[in-house]
């Protein structure tokens, strides 16, 4: 009879228990407050567009950490890049280049010829997670919270014979008047530039107002650029840079480890963002590119590094992240003559 008295107690007592843990998850969980957020999101496509749709899966796991975006797309960088810098975002997702004006760290990781192999880019992408770096990824007001990939950035030519640097002299080239790698590029290589937009850069190649502009593989059917290559056109298979979209944040809208945990959450999304550009470089019909001789591909290095020399002197370009960058090239082709010299 104790026996079954103690037994009946035991299993009371279990069941209380269990209901008191059930009662206090239940509270923690209602009580856990819900931000809401606006996040305005970049992308040529808008919000058909595959950026958009890798942002839109991440803005739905992050509100399981407790922030619930509202995404607005954009198809004019320079509006997506006022309204953050309005009332209008809390947060926005802007390519590498235009987000220099926020973050020069991670503005840098698109400087020219610093990572010529998709590899290089995923290293340095998971390398952005360890929160070693965390101190570089603030800036100010703003944080950088996580960068996408997007593609290799290639030259565009209407003529084939446009095949080297030495080529390029005189030529008219699209160039965006914020980006001061393309016109640093420009003046050094002697081309004409053409002051241009996200927007109408692929319609003045189209239609023959410039002779070469500059897109990874997305631009080839987004802004059908396969127009302007039609009939003696081609693509310089040799990547200028690595276009990226980084989400960037007000930091006072949001929770104190809000960056930490939005980078590893990005990072979570790197295999499939790879994939896409992969797909989207497969895409373009193989006869449209050019391939370079090797003594031309050490001229397009040089250049390269004289113009990440010289944008680091002008304080455009970040001293540490150029230094990673040439790191993670090293480590990748230790025999590169670059390895033995100083400079980024």
């Amino acid at each position: 009879m104790r026996k079954t008295n103690f037994q009946f107690m035991l299993c009371t007592l279990t069941f209380l228990l269990i209901l008191t843990i059930q009662t206090t998850a239940q509270a923690t969980t209602q009580e856990k407050t819900i931000e809401n957020r606006t996040l305005c999101v970049f992308d040529p496509m808008g919000a058909y567009g595959d950026t958009y749709g890798l942002v839109k899966e991440y803005a739905q796991k992050m509100k399981i950490e407790g922030v619930d975006f509202t995404l607005k797309a954009y198809t004019d960088e320079s509006v997506a890049a006022n309204d953050f810098i309005g009332p209008v975002c809390d947060a926005a997702v802007l390519t590498g280049t235009r987000a220099r004006d926020f973050n020069n760290f991670t503005g840098t990781i698109e400087a020219m010829g610093a990572l010529p192999t998709y590899q290089n880019l995923r290293v340095l992408l998971n390398i952005l997670g360890n929160k070693k770096l965390s101190k570089y990824m603030k800036k100010d007001e703003f944080e950088v919270s996580g960068v996408y990939p997007v593609g290799a950035v290639f030259l565009f030519v209407n003529d084939k014979n446009i095949n080297s640097v030495g080529k390029l002299a005189g030529k008219r080239l699209a160039t965006m008047n914020y980006d001061d790698a393309a016109n640093t590029m420009v003046t050094q290589i002697g081309a004409a530039p053409v002051n241009s937009h996200i927007t109408n850069f692929g319609g003045k190649f189209n239609n023959g107002a410039v002779d070469v502009c500059y897109s990874p593989s997305l631009g080839y059917n987004a802004f059908e650029l396969y127009k302007g290559l039609d009939p003696n056109g081609g693509i310089i298979r040799f990547p200028l840079a690595q276009m990226n979209a980084q989400i960037i944040v007000k930091r006072n809208r949001f929770p104190e480890d809000f960056g930490d945990t939005s980078r590893k959450l990005v990072i979570s999304q790197l295999t499939k963002a790879f994939d896409i550009i992969d797909k989207k470089d497969q895409s373009i019909d193989e006869k449209w590119w050019i391939e370079l001789p090797s003594d031309d591909k050490e001229k397009y290095l040089e250049m390269f590094r004289d113009v990440r020399i010289t944008l680091e002197k002008n304080n455009i370009y970040h001293t540490s992240m150029l230094k990673l960058m040439k790191k993670i090239r090293c480590k990748e082709n230790p025999a590169s003559t670059e390895c033995s010299m100083k400079g980024g």
